[in-house]
């Protein structure tokens, strides 16, 4: 690995952890948030709207700024914005106050995946793993942020002050990345490799695609603890109540599917990226809709098995985005892709909530699976557009 190829994916995987590292760190907050500032516990949870919102709706702009300008600025401007209304949280002292400051870090920390994304697919040469570890990062995020928080206000940590320490992270790798130097010459212009035209037919048949991937990952994670209270209740080796047990269970379940993200990303480099893209999901298919029926530590297993490879199908999808593309525009291409994941996708979460309420919990894993079913339905025509081209990360 070269000294630029090194740093792209170090900061690429700051970017990646600490972007879901605040956006993951409300929940947990949010907690303590209404003896804080006095309100209730649901004007608390509404009081990160605005940040979700702006996570997934900031990527298009925050693409299209990324390739007219560069990546290393703009990676700049998430870790010292996303750190300064961190520290702006722990100066607020109303609920208005703190619902601007937290829409900030949304706006902020939505930078990252259109341009850390955009830097590794123009210039890391081993695509795929590159993208693999870089979603390691990002899941790393996830886990850790409910755990820190959970121990700063075990420790007795107020809300302000721990907004201000959750803010020296951000703020130290910005001070780091304002002393490096990244060239972000694409490598098809080192190689003189020809210039891959883009495939817009194929890009919109892809984002139908990853539009409703979106909605289902965002619908199955959501009432995955609630899934789990209720089929597997309390594991008296591992909490002392089943909200407890299903807490727990849940975030070791993501943290341990996070070693699909290598996999996929090897399988990128190896394979043709159409039959790696379909395998995973083919496979995910019969886990999700086992996830509807089964009951006990055997839901957590077959979970497992599923997450491995919803998440392990990113840097397979993430490098078909980056193959139809073309460089110049490639960061505005994962921007759009993502506003759509992010902020289409949170119709996942009304669905989540609408079969909950209206139907149960295990119906929702049988609709999961047929959205994926559905996936692969209209992957189908974009296979069928590119039959007679070679599909593959180095070709």
């Amino acid at each position: 690995m070269s000294g630029n190829q090194a740093r792209i994916e170090w900061f690429s995987a700051a970017g990646h952890f600490l972007c879901h590292f605040y956006m993951q760190a409300f929940p947990t907050l949010a907690l303590y948030i209404p003896l804080a500032y006095g309100i209730e516990r649901t004007a608390a949870l509404n009081l990160n709207f605005a940040m979700a919102f702006l996570f997934g709706f900031g990527a298009l702009p925050s693409g299209l700024i990324g390739d007219r300008w560069q990546g290393r600025g703009m990676l700049l401007i998430s870790f010292l914005g996303m750190g300064a209304c961190s520290l702006a949280c722990a100066a607020c002292t109303t609920p208005g106050q703190l619902t601007v400051a937290l829409a900030g870090i949304g706006l902020f920390a939505s930078i990252y995946h259109p341009i850390g994304m955009g830097l590794i697919s123009k210039c890391c040469p081993n695509r795929g793993q590159s993208l693999g570890r870089n979603g390691v990062a990002g899941s790393l995020g996830i886990g850790a942020a409910p755990l820190l928080v959970g121990q700063l206000m075990a420790a007795g940590f107020s809300v302000p002050k721990a907004f201000a320490t959750l803010a020296i992270p951000s703020l130290a790798v910005g001070v780091a990345l304002l002393f490096v130097r990244i060239d972000e010459t694409p490598l098809t212009a080192k190689t003189a490799a020809p210039q891959r035209r883009g495939d817009r037919t194929g890009f919109l048949i892809m984002l139908a695609c990853m539009t409703l991937l979106g909605i289902a990952y965002r619908a199955s994670t959501q009432v995955l603890p609630t899934h789990f209270e209720a089929q597997i209740g309390m594991v008296p080796w591992l909490a002392k109540s089943a909200k407890e047990s299903a807490t727990i269970l849940a975030a070791c379940v993501l943290l341990m599917a996070m070693v699909g993200q290598l996999i996929g990303g090897r399988a990128a480099d190896r394979h043709d990226l159409r039959k790696a893209y379909v395998v995973f999901h083919l496979l995910s298919i019969p886990m999700v809709l086992l996830m509807a029926s089964q009951t006990g530590l055997s839901l957590a297993g077959i979970a497992i098995l599923y997450y491995t490879l919803s998440l392990g199908m990113q840097p397979i999808e993430n490098s078909i985005v980056a193959r139809i593309t073309p460089d110049r525009l490639r960061a505005t291409g994962f921007g759009i892709k993502f506003f759509c994941c992010f902020g289409l996708g949170a119709v996942g979460v009304a669905l989540a909530q609408h079969m909950a309420d209206e139907y149960s919990v295990e119906r929702l894993y049988s609709v999961v699976g047929s959205l994926i079913i559905l996936v692969m339905c209209i992957f189908s025509a974009f296979w069928w557009r590119c039959r007679k081209e070679s599909f593959t990360n180095h070709g």
